[in-house]
């Protein structure tokens, strides 16, 4: 007598009486009808004959099914409770009995599902979540393109508010500039970094305070001197105390007034930058008293601008808008403008830079499509070894089966292995993703503005992972289940109980899964090989300059309030001192320095052409060195010579 296997074996934890009652009338029938055909009946006469000594079928099953019912439901959870503890601890003990089996398991998938987990919840947090603020889904970045090379560059403040009036397009603007400045509480002055913003930078991203208030268009138009703090300032400098809001702060030993505090969900309107503080634009002038003349300029771009746009503007009508605002502005400041043109991208696609944000995705897709294919062998590596260890729980499983053992009974054994497993490799993946993450939190950026990842665990892609993972271990796990249904004990012991053989098709699934392994195993490993390759060939580029034994230091003068005659004494004076200093070279001071991510465009005429003619244009980085700078590079003279003292302010 056969029966279906799948629909004996997919009855789970929660079976229903009458089907329990059908498999065990249906097993007594089948081994009373091959007893009959063992003493030399033919099987349709032997199966009548098991009918017939049976009885009354229904009323049987009547009879079971009533008493099924009957049973309290307390002793029917007390059995299943001890039911499911005697699974785990023959488990448990199965397991230590073959630990190479448990751990190449437990890590294949723990170490896969952490790898996912940790890549992916960077790609997210930098590419694909949207920033905290009102409207995220309709934000987009304008930032200024040079036509001659295409280099994107900040905007200008006028600029800024002349996008500010595209009301047909944008609902709102923000614009903002990072300043490095010093601090000071009551302890000595910290370098940080803080937001000088537009009047209505927190109203327009719909931002509300965790504490105080935020500043307001009010304090922007009279200059106050009003700062708002971060959530990590605030922890970081002042434990959190709430009595905060009032207290004074100096920048660069101006004198500002915390009026509120940041929650702790916005981190900033640029990913991975995180700033100490947010103060309006137009204070900044009791900073530095040039701020107001750089705000009314058209050409110190120096702001990020950010805005919403109209709902059912579309990119097409707002790219058009900018262009026709770009072709006004250039007729009204040529010198400034001939060479530049506004741009817009969804602000989601313009990160970590507008300017490289083109390469982004095409990177963060190829490591995280590496990834993927690892949790794909991860998971093929693990379907294998349980498949294999499947051939040998053969014999294991028929025998519980002819012992009585139903199938329900052992489908619960099996999947408590699974689970088992399963459970003990999340835990190997999270420990895994969580130290990634930590890692990455920490590790230091040598930048001159304050980089923070902020990264946490995705649970959202961990959960998927770890379901693909495990319903792989789960699947492959039932398989000495339905192999075992498919022997019988005379199977087993004409075998001589060494497992036999489990038939062509697991066989075959065994060498797909083999052959799918070693495809995939050899693009990953052509993959890194070629990324190692390219690692090392970055690193042996010539780089125009020498990159050993150079030491590197920032000094910012401006940051103690030290500026014109007196700025440039303090230089002349650095020089000479580190100049002197045992084992120094050579010395010299840049404005910035090479690969450092800072640079000054400036557009450039030639042959005294008429700015208007392209081909008298140029746009090029540029930066403010002293004499020996270029020679304590190392650079090399293509033509001409270095700077020398006499190449001063009258040369």
């Amino acid at each position: 007598m056969q029966h279906d296997p799948g629909r004996r074996y997919l009855r789970f934890f929660g079976a229903r009486p009458e089907a329990d009652v059908e498999d065990e009338i249906a097993f007594h029938l089948e081994m009373r009808e091959r007893d009959l055909i063992a003493r030399g009946m033919e099987p349709a006469q032997a199966r009548a004959e098991a009918r017939r000594r049976f009885g009354d079928r229904a009323r049987v099953e009547a009879q079971m099914q009533r008493l099924e019912r009957d049973r309290p439901r307390g002793e029917v959870r007390r059995a299943t409770w001890h039911t499911l503890q005697g699974d785990l601890s023959f488990v448990l003990r199965s397991l230590v009995r073959q630990p190479l089996f448990a751990i190449s398991v437990i890590l294949t998938l723990g170490l896969s599902i952490g790898a996912n987990a940790s890549i992916f919840s960077a790609v997210n947090a930098y590419l694909l979540k949207p920033l905290p603020v009102r409207a995220a889904d309709r934000l987009v970045a304008v930032a200024s393109a040079e036509r001659t090379n295409g280099m994107i560059e900040s905007v200008s403040y006028p600029m800024y508010r002349e996008v500010q009036q595209l009301t047909d397009v944008f609902e709102d603007a923000v614009a903002w500039m990072g300043w490095e400045v010093a601090l000071r509480t009551e302890r000595e002055p910290a370098r940080g970094f803080i937001l000088a913003a537009s009047d209505n930078y927190f109203t327009a991203l719909g931002v509300q305070p965790a504490l105080g208030r935020l500043y307001t268009t009010q304090d922007a138009a009279t200059r106050a001197p009003v700062m708002v703090l971060s959530d990590a300032y605030w922890r970081h400098a002042f434990n959190r105390d709430p009595a905060v809001v009032g207290r004074t702060i100096h920048i660069n030993e101006a004198p500002f007034t915390v009026v509120g505090v940041l929650p702790p969900t916005f981190k900033g309107s640029q990913p991975m930058i995180l700033p100490d503080a947010v103060v309006p634009v137009e204070s900044m002038a009791s900073v530095d008293p040039a701020m107001t003349q750089n705000l009314a300029q058209m050409g110190w771009t120096a702001f990020r601008v950010l805005g919403h746009l109209q709902p059912g503007v579309t990119m097409a009508r707002g790219r058009a808008a900018l262009e026709r605002l770009t072709s006004d502005m250039a007729h009204q400041f040529p010198a400034e403008l001939t060479d530049s043109r506004l741009v817009m991208e969804r602000e989601l696609r313009t990160r970590p830079e507008f300017a490289i944000s083109r390469l982004t995705p095409w990177v963060a897709g190829v490591f995280f499509g590496m990834v993927g294919l690892a949790l794909l062998v991860a998971c093929a590596n693990v379907a294998n070894l349980l498949l294999v260890r499947a051939t040998v729980r053969r014999s294991e499983i028929a025998i519980r089966s002819a012992l009585g053992a139903t199938p329900g009974r052992v489908v619960r054994l099996l999947l408590t292995e699974s689970i088992v497993l399963g459970m003990a490799s999340l835990v190997v993946a999270y420990l895994l993703a969580r130290g990634c993450i930590g890692w990455l939190n920490t590790l230091p950026i040598a930048l001159d503005v304050p980089i923070t990842f902020g990264l946490e665990l995705d649970w959202r892609v961990f959960g998927y992972a770890a379901g693909i993972s495990l319903m792989a271990g789960v699947l492959s796990g039932l398989a000495p289940a339905i192999m075992g249904a498919r022997a019988t004990v005379s199977d087993v012991l004409r075998d001589g109980g060494r497992g036999g053989s489990a038939g062509r098709t697991p066989a075959r699934m065994r060498s797909a899964l083999v052959v799918a392994q070693v495809a995939v195993s050899f693009v990953l490993l052509v993959c890194g090989a070629l990324f190692i390759r390219s690692a090392r060939s970055a690193a042996q580029i010539d780089m125009g300059f020498a990159r050993d034994r150079i030491l590197l230091a920032k000094v910012d003068l401006a940051l103690h309030r030290i500026e014109g005659g007196d700025a440039r004494q303090v230089q002349e004076r650095l020089l000479q001192e580190i100049g002197a200093l045992p084992g120094v070279e050579r010395v010299g001071l840049g404005e910035h320095i090479p690969l450092s991510g800072n640079y000054s465009t400036r557009t450039v005429f030639i042959d005294e052409r008429p700015p208007q003619a392209p081909e008298g244009l140029a746009g090029t980085g540029s930066t403010e060195i002293t004499p020996g700078f270029i020679a304590a590079l190392g650079m090399r003279l293509r033509k001409g010579r270095d700077f020398t003292a006499q190449d001063d302010s009258g040369a």
